[in-house]
């Protein structure tokens, strides 16, 4: 039954989980990204998203929401598989100098973690990208693992 306490109003939610606490239901949001190559020895970048381009704010869409600020939050998730032998898992986030962007990260325990994940635990990481003021530019941001020689495996 859908009421005004439902954080995920057209999607079943019982539990009203909200990983990123932006009260947009965890049901409601994209799915963990694609990984784009498979982590190998070395660091190797495992996801890319690409933010939009153009005036953003306030949007509405699947994967972002209007933080409180009314200012747009994008959530890219990235599961990290549970035997990977990863030593790091880095999160970068570039955009024009101009762009004013704010970047939480959630480890698979719903903890804030920075930038670079020494030893990660395997699971699902949120990565909230907020835009502090409307902008046209897009931003990028690239999520890297590093492995040992001998590989993740």
């Amino acid at each position: 039954m859908i009421d005004a306490e439902d954080n995920c109003p057209n999607v079943a939610n019982p539990e009203q989980t909200d990983t990123g606490e932006d009260g947009v239901g965890d049901a409601c949001e994209s799915s963990p990204e694609t990984p784009i190559a498979d982590p190998g020895a070395g660091t190797v970048e495992v996801v890319r998203f690409e933010g939009p381009t153009g005036i953003t704010t306030p949007v509405v869409c699947l994967g972002c929401g209007s933080g409180s600020d009314g200012f747009a939050t994008h959530e890219v998730r990235y599961e990290l598989p549970p035997l990977a032998n990863v030593t790091s898992l880095d999160f970068t986030l570039t955009a024009a100098v101009a762009e004013q962007l704010d970047i939480v990260i959630y480890d698979p325990a719903g903890e804030t973690v920075g930038e670079s994940v020494a030893d990660p635990a395997p699971g699902i990481y949120l990565a909230q990208i907020t835009e502090l003021v409307a902008f046209e530019g897009g931003f990028t941001l690239s999520i890297s693992t590093t492995c040992p020689d001998t590989g993740c495996n």
